[in-house]
């Protein structure tokens, strides 16, 4: 079960969530430094978990809390004062969070997204829209949105779903198809629609409360919204195109923002494991009227757990961290070099999904009372892995890509031909037609 906690006072939550931030020692801002804030929150995260499930929303001090673990900030650029984390680094802090509560980690994994975003934009426009640090970015980057080009920039209109965080998010960025003054689709030289990601003012976003489902409860991915919005055009850029930070390895694959979400779900199963453990050593099994980790197979159900769950999150790690040496080197970054890093993401995320029901049904009537700690991590898992990022549809394009065949959802033979022919070509990931979907979209980006 939930730790049996009642309503905590914040006030109470807040003093202790000090007491653990002081204990982790915040003056640096190395990895470790935002690991050990991280592991040093679990307590007041799990002990929020009641109040997070009731309100489908992260509670303020939280929030406040994991903007002074340095969470939100762990991507940003050095040159900007950040710690520009690696992927690996990025991943460990994601899955400790996780650890403690899947919606936190998943609030944790979008809103350092924010720290990507100077990858798009130059300083000076970055210093505008991020005015002080450990700002929180929600939204979408599928072009869901209409752009109409004004003197002063944009005007942009339109409604996303999947906002997660945007109870607490500080600046929503929202897809748009490009038009002109009259309205009209603008069209680039190959006579392709041109989508791009608008930055939009927090004050100009309505959030629609719209989310309500069996797990990742408390992420806040609501509907938003804005209606003829003022948006200045350098406030626009291209999400999948070149990167300006070239010479620094965190921006040379624009995808890697993407990476991160195994580490929500590696954690769930890590969490999963630990709970069965416990639960196994206590829980009283009949009619054998013995301890359910003496039951024969129960041991051999948790080493197979074990197993799975380490050598996937073993392959993820190895593959991204052989991906960042390219990067790091200034190597090839080449569809078939970076197929094995999204196969990595997608097995692991599988993987954590099947361990974490492999627990559920070990514990049996255990996992199915109303607050069983086991019905939620299930529940959360289903959801994250959901996610065009890491769910079941990339299987196929990921499966062919390895075997030199062509997916669906990649460039045809009639598309023109990378100025680069060994680069990952980042900007045909939006220009496909309008009504193909996100899966193909992220895939023929990535797969």
């Amino acid at each position: 079960m939930w730790p049996s906690t009642g309503h905590v006072a914040e006030e109470r939550v807040a003093h202790q969530i000090a007491q653990c931030l002081s204990a982790a020692s915040m003056a640096a801002w190395p990895m470790t430094s935002v690991l050990q804030a991280t592991s040093a929150l679990q307590p007041a995260i799990r002990a929020a978990v009641p109040q997070m499930q009731a309100e489908r929303r992260l509670p303020g001090h939280i929030v406040d809390a994991m903007r002074k673990s340095g969470v939100f900030d762990m991507a940003l650029p050095r040159a900007l004062g950040g710690p520009q984390l690696s992927p690996v680094e990025q991943f460990e802090v994601l899955e400790a969070f996780s650890l403690a509560d899947a919606s936190v980690g998943w609030c944790a994994m979008i809103g350092a997204d924010s720290g990507f975003i100077p990858g798009f934009l130059d300083d000076a426009t970055f210093a505008e829209v991020y005015p002080t640090r450990n700002l929180v970015t929600a939204g979408k980057v599928m072009p869901s949105g209409k752009a109409i080009r004004c003197p002063d920039g944009w005007r942009v209109t339109g409604r996303w779903d999947f906002g997660s965080g945007s109870t607490h998010a500080d600046q929503f960025v929202g897809g748009v198809m490009l038009h002109d003054e009259s309205g009209q689709l603008l069209l680039d030289d190959s006579g392709r629609p041109i989508p791009r990601v608008a930055l939009l003012p927090r004050a100009h976003v309505t959030v629609h409360d719209t989310w309500n489902t069996i797990g990742m409860r408390a992420t806040a991915s609501n509907d938003y919204e804005v209606s003829d919005c003022p948006v200045p055009a350098n406030w626009v850029y291209d999400a999948f195109g070149p990167m300006r930070r070239p010479d620094e390895p965190l921006y040379r694959l624009p995808w890697w923002f993407l990476v991160k979400h195994a580490g929500v779900l590696t954690g769930l199963a890590r969490r999963a494991i630990d709970e069965a453990i416990g639960a196994t050593v206590t829980k009283m099994v009949f009619p054998e009227g013995v301890l359910l980790i003496d039951r024969p197979g129960t041991a051999e159900t948790i080493a197979h757990a074990e197993a799975a769950a380490r050598s996937a999150r073993a392959f993820l790690v190895a593959e991204i961290e052989r991906v960042w040496a390219a990067c790091v080197d200034d190597g090839d970054l080449s569809r078939s070099v970076t197929a094995p890093l999204r196969l990595a993401m997608v097995h692991a995320s599988t993987v954590a999904v099947d361990v974490t029901r492999a627990m559920f049904d070990l514990l049996t009537t255990t996992s199915i009372a109303t607050g069983s700690v086991f019905a939620q991590l299930v529940a959360d898992a289903a959801v994250a892995n959901t996610h065009v990022a890491t769910g079941h549809r990339n299987w196929a394009p990921l499966g062919a890509r390895l075997a030199g065949r062509k997916s669906r959802g990649r460039p045809s033979s009639s598309d023109p031909p990378s100025s680069d022919p060994g680069s990952p070509e980042p900007a045909r990931l939006l220009r496909r037609p309008l009504g193909w979907s996100s899966t193909q979209m992220i895939t023929a980006q990535t797969c």
